[in-house]
Formats: C-alpha cells, structure tokens, sequence
C-alpha cells in the first residue's frame, strides 16, 4: 500500500519546540487482491515503486503481480482508477512520462514496457539485455538473458529513458527512434538511476558510482562509501547525493570527484 503526507515529513519528527508532530497520512490506498474464485483472494500485492504525474494528480503503484495501479489521489478513492498490465513477473520499477500520458516500466520478466495510460494499452515491450525493441505483439517473455529490469530514470524532456539490467548493463532508449540508443556494461547490477542534461548516473550492487554521455561512452566511475547502493539524489549546484548500505551518504560534485561524506547519527 501506499500512503500520502501532507506536510511531507514523516512519523516521529521532532517540532520546532522539542514536541513529537502529529503527522497523519491524508490517503491511503491498497492494491486490489487478486480473486480466485469461490469467494478466495489472493494476497495483497506488494508495492515496488512509486511515481507521480503531477500534472493528472495519478499515483503510479509497481506491484509485486506484475501490475501497475494508477490512483487518482485527487479523488481517494478506495480503488484504483486503472491497471496496467502484461508483465509476466514483479514489477521493480515505474516512471511517469506525462508528456505523453504514458508509463514505463520494468520487472523481473527481463523486459521494460511502455504503457499508453489513457487506453490501458503496451504499446512498446523492450529486451533491455539485447538492446532492441520487440514489436507490440509479442509477449517478450523469456528474454533479457533471464536478468531483471530494476531501474529506470527518464530525462527532464522526456526524451530518453535509462533501464539498468540485473544482467550488468544500462540501456539507453530514444523515445523519438522507439529504438534503443547505447548499451553499457556495469560490474554488478544497477539499483538506481538517474538522468541530468548530457549524462547518466547509475549505482548498485556494488561501491562504484558511474557517469556516461547518452551516447553509452563512459565518463567515470569512482568508488563510493556504501558497498550497496540504493539511492541516488541529484541536488542543487550540481551534487549527487549517494545512499545505501551504512549509515553514511556521499556527495559528488557534477565532474564525478567526491567531495565528502555524511555520516547519520
């Protein structure tokens, strides 16, 4: 499930005074069970990852069955104002690309697929580990060399979209060529993933933060502090902020040099 703030802050947070602030969720929404038959549900799938078109107020939900929720947070309702579906296994992440009321999405099938969010439709499925589209009617199962799509990042145009593969490669695809751009070999696999201006910033399995141009031509990988990571952050005057393992964060300036690190108490 999924559940909004309206202050944007989190339980247990301390008021300006020394008092515990009373923060409570505005809505909360729970993916819809599966039913199978007789009056029997499934179990309640999980939630993967989460993006947000602002613009149409809808909340996209990555299920642990292979289905994206759309929730309409301007309405709260208790179900979910569509489902995306065609995935054959876990969703591990979603992007919104509401320029063109669309969804992307990546799951443990080995694909990334493009969803038309208007008619609930695939219109493109994508074999991240073989850097090519296949085309709408076919299914794409089995493929991607049997490595998941974890991650995805799209660019502030919306131009491009980054997918990092569990098998060890960031994919570049050009919506404008509906085709795929570049494809970069890692060391372990991308957990997350980011796009600014000319670069791609990706991180993982393992404590190495890497920098490409779009065109996949690698610009520098430099050791990180935490052996695992899970968070990238792009932050004001050009700082990536780096977070996984441990309890330190990373900071790198916009040419790939660590600048410090953060340790939480």
């Amino acid at each position: 499930s999924a559940a909004c703030d309206a202050s944007g802050s989190t339980g247990g947070v301390e008021g300006d005074r020394g008092r515990r602030a009373d923060v409570r969720p505005v809505a909360s929404f729970t993916n819809p069970q599966e039913s199978r038959g007789r009056g029997a549900l499934g179990p309640v799938p999980e939630t993967t990852a989460l993006a947000a078109d602002a613009t149409r107020g809808i909340l996209f939900a990555a299920g642990g069955d292979g289905v994206t929720y759309g929730w309409d947070v301007t309405e709260g309702k208790k179900s979910p104002a569509f489902a995306l579906k065609g995935h054959a296994d876990a969703l591990h992440c979603v992007a919104s690309r509401g320029s063109c009321n669309q969804a992307v999405t990546g799951s443990e099938d080995g694909t990334a697929r493009i969803f038309d969010v208007k008619s609930g439709k695939c219109t493109q499925v994508i074999d991240v580990w073989r850097a090519k589209g296949l085309g709408v009617g076919e299914s794409g199962v089995g493929v991607g060399g049997g490595a998941w799509v974890g991650c995805v990042g799209l660019d502030k145009a919306e131009n491009w979209a980054a997918l990092g593969c569990g098998g060890r490669c960031v994919t570049m695809w050009s919506f404008a060529a509906g085709a795929c751009a570049s494809r970069s070999k890692t060391e372990m696999a991308p957990q997350t993933i980011k796009l600014t201006g000319e670069h791609v910033t990706a991180a993982g399995a393992e404590p190495a933060v890497y920098r490409w141009k779009l065109s996949g031509q690698l610009v520098s990988r430099q050791p990180c502090t935490p052996s695992s990571v899970f968070s990238l952050d792009m932050q004001n005057r050009g700082l990536t902020a780096v977070g996984g393992t441990g309890a330190t964060v990373d900071l790198f300036s916009e040419l790939g040099t660590r600048v410090c690190t953060l340790t939480c108490p």
